[in-house]
């Protein structure tokens, strides 16, 4: 890619990440509340219009699951109490309009004629203070979620097909083969992932005379093996945890065992005469070069930040020479900070080459702009952060809020995929926070109840639970606490539709995190290209969009 072109590339990201910056920000107080403050703060009169709530209560239960995907919206009406329609929430308003809650005819409008509906179906709590500072929404939740949708990734024309990449397809004979063995030594998702990113790893190897891999936060090794056994890769395993890069070694040692007997397994099925489609490369070979392929994993504990040097840790543990290494670096869901650690690492070793990376965990990220960032007395920084990365967003000192950072680690698609909707857990954390601040007067940050709700046949189990675990020792009677079951009853629903009402900014907030990434690489001098591919289904594997960039002194993919 030539610089001209790779320009227009970056300024087509940031003009895309300032799109999606217009939309989340108005809608940051939703993403970044706290939902066990649900009853006590008044959120769902506070954040969601009367018209939004008339029809995200309208909604069934899988109506419910699916809506933040784009699934199962319908287009509402509001009607009179004589059943007569009286405002047209799809079409009487702009398709792009945005109510300003400030604006008393607007806001009239819109609800003049809503208030009948909305008391048959027990959804008004007293009287409503106008949003409470909550002053802008979407005219409708098909509006809404319309245009959640299209700030995501897959809507906003960045993405790289995999296919103009000349990697070819990643899901072949070959590969429901790795993942029949590898069945056999992780879950059933983690094989997916393994099989899809190890083939899509060995692409990469082959067209850009790759010789080694670090695989960054490797665990337990699956990738490194993967890459091991089924692709001859000389691979370094890097993690921060001695249990992991233990069980890991362990593992290895395991997997070399049982591997080697498969594959002696899969030649008598060949000489059989099974189908050539079934024969693989693996079937030809020797068990001497099979011995020697799988030693050629190497597994180090070592805690790995931006300032680490990469180049010193393969001539460490590989033995060779920098000039004889041509990295590819790769981590497969790569945690929190570690995500944008591994770019600055890619970027500052001279050995890497390409870089292939799928992140998690955003909410374990540190945000630079964060009220909760540590300096130095001088000012500074004291480290690296997660977020922001590109220059247009630090220059903008954008920060999204940790509960914003939590929402992106969620997955509407596979909720919609099992119809699942918020389970009575939610309801039962919201309401203790009412009896908790009626108890003690008030409200702590640092309460943590935890997943008390699965071991707790009963509320009142759950709230003597969790009174012994706060050492709150004032005492509550169990009808009591059926009285403020009875009297709350109505909020069950409500924070299940408010729950999913937030989860539609979830995808948003991830393609920020992702598309700043992107655009910190374009940035790069020692960049030739940068990319966004979907490379795993999202109902699997959530976080599905894994990071390519290629060093503009290696053939251009």
């Amino acid at each position: 890619m030539d610089r001209s072109a790779k320009t227009d590339k970056l300024n087509t990201v940031v003009n895309s990440l300032e799109k999606l910056l217009q939309f989340v920000d108005i809608y940051l107080p939703l993403a970044n509340c706290h939902v066990t403050d649900f009853i006590l703060s008044g959120q769902w009169e506070k954040f969601v219009p009367r018209n939004v709530r008339v029809e995200l209560l309208a909604l069934n239960d899988e109506e419910l699951s699916k809506f933040p995907s784009g699934q199962h919206l319908p287009r509402v009406s509001i009607f009179q109490s004589n059943g007569a329609p009286c405002y047209n929430l799809d079409s009487d308003l702009p398709e792009d309009s945005v109510i300003d809650m400030n604006d008393g005819a607007v806001a009239d409008a819109i609800y003049s004629n809503t208030l009948a509906l909305e008391e048959t179906v027990e959804c008004t709590i007293g009287t409503d203070e106008e949003q409470n500072g909550f002053h802008r929404f979407h005219p409708s939740l098909g509006k809404f979620v319309a245009a959640a949708r299209s700030n995501t990734l897959p809507y906003l024309n960045i993405l790289t097909d995999i296919k103009s990449l000349g990697v070819g397809s990643l899901v072949t004979d070959d590969n429901h083969d790795n993942m029949r063995r590898n069945n056999q030594f992780m879950s059933t998702k983690k094989s997916y992932e393994v099989s899809i990113m190890s083939k899509f790893c060995a692409r990469l190897i082959a067209q850009h005379d790759i010789n080694k891999v670090v695989d960054v936060g490797c665990g337990l090794g699956y990738l490194g093996c993967d890459l091991v056994l089924c692709h001859g890769m000389t691979v370094l395993g890097v993690d921060s945890s001695k249990r992991r890069t233990d069980a890991a070694d362990i593992r290895a040692k395991c997997l070399k065992k049982q591997w080697l007997g498969m594959i002696q397994h899969m030649k008598k099925e060949v000489t059989a005469g099974l189908d050539a489609s079934t024969k693989t490369d693996h079937s030809r070979e020797t068990e001497e070069t099979m011995k020697l392929r799988c030693d050629a994993f190497h597994i180090v504990t070592h805690f790995i930040n931006s300032a680490s040097n990469l180049d010193n840790l393969i001539q460490q543990h590989l033995q060779t020479a920098e000039s004889n290494s041509r990295l590819l670096v790769t981590g497969l869901h790569t945690c929190g900070d570690l995500a944008a650690d591994l770019i600055h690492l890619f970027l500052s070793s001279s050995s890497s080459q390409v870089l292939c990376n799928v992140s998690c965990c955003y909410n374990l990220m540190t945000e630079r702009f964060s009220d909760n960032v540590s300096h130095a007395a001088d000012g500074n920084l004291l480290s690296e952060h997660g977020f922001p990365m590109s220059k247009a967003l630090v220059e903008q000192r954008c920060c999204l809020g940790s509960n914003a950072r939590m929402l992106a680690a969620q997955s509407v698609d596979r909720t919609a995929n099992k119809n699942k909707i918020p389970a009575i857990s939610l309801f039962w954390r919201s309401l203790l926070q009412v009896i908790l601040f009626e108890l003690v007067g008030e409200i702590s940050e640092n309460w943590c109840i935890g997943k008390l709700a699965s071991k707790c046949s009963t509320f009142y189990d759950y709230v003597q639970a969790a009174l012994k675990k706060l050492n709150i020792t004032k005492s509550i009677s169990e009808s009591d606490v059926e009285g403020y079951a009875v009297k709350y009853h109505h909020y069950y629903r409500k924070i299940q539709c408010f729950y999913q009402l937030r989860t539609c900014l979830g995808p948003c907030i991830e393609s920020i995190i992702l598309l700043d990434r992107l655009a910190f690489l374009l940035e790069q001098e020692n960049v030739e290209d940068a990319h966004l591919v979907q490379l795993f289904d999202p109902v699997i594997s959530p976080r599905c969009y894994a990071i390519v960039s290629i060093k503009n002194h290696t053939v251009d993919v």
